[in-house]
């Protein structure tokens, strides 16, 4: 028998593959006793076959293979990560609000990295020399170090670009922050 089913390994999972699919398309017509059989069959295949891969894909190269070579820190993962489940206890709901917190607070954090990495640049942009010289830039060598660029000396035109664009930038901050809606009286 085992080596009839290795022989023809492909055509018996066509045939069975084809049998649970009518089966389950069968509950157009009704629910019926082939469909919940289908039913159960393709859960319990999808839920085996999800054990198995996420134990053997996931958890065994990535987890407990580090775990066993020396990286005990791996552990701290296993504390976090059962946090979660104390959501389910009345008396010990208050762990899995520190892991949610935690969670947050990563989030709100990657979510200000990205906000200052396209906002700051245009933030510092605005920092203009109203009168001398202007700020010299940090300029790296060969090696990659940083040093001060060479300053120049603000030209007249320079000056009153700046000028102008000062005043604009405050005129239009000072518009947004000190607006407020007039409601009729």
């Amino acid at each position: 028998m085992a080596h009839f089913i290795t022989v023809h390994k492909g055509p018996i999972e066509m045939w069975t593959a084809m049998a649970c699919t009518l089966g389950i398309m069968s509950v157009v017509f009704r629910e019926t006793a082939a469909f919940r059989l289908c039913q159960h069959v393709y859960l319990g295949l999808a839920l085996g076959l999800g054990v198995v891969r996420t134990f053997f894909d996931v958890l065994l190269p990535r987890f407990f293979g580090p775990l066993l070579d020396g990286a005990w820190y791996w552990g701290f993962a296993v504390v976090a990560g059962s946090m979660w489940y104390f959501i389910y206890s009345r008396k010990h709901f208050w762990i899995s609000r520190i892991m949610q917190q935690t969670m947050m607070g990563m989030g709100a954090g990657l979510v200000f990295k990205g906000w200052s990495g396209t906002n700051m640049p245009q933030i510092f942009a605005s920092l203009k020399p109203l009168w001398g010289r202007t700020v010299p830039a940090q300029v790296p060598d060969a090696n990659g170090v940083l040093h001060m660029g060479p300053t120049h000396k603000l030209a007249s035109g320079e000056m009153f670009s700046n000028f102008v664009f000062f005043f604009v930038l405050i005129t239009v901050m000072s518009y947004f922050f000190f607006s407020f809606r007039h409601r009729n009286q």
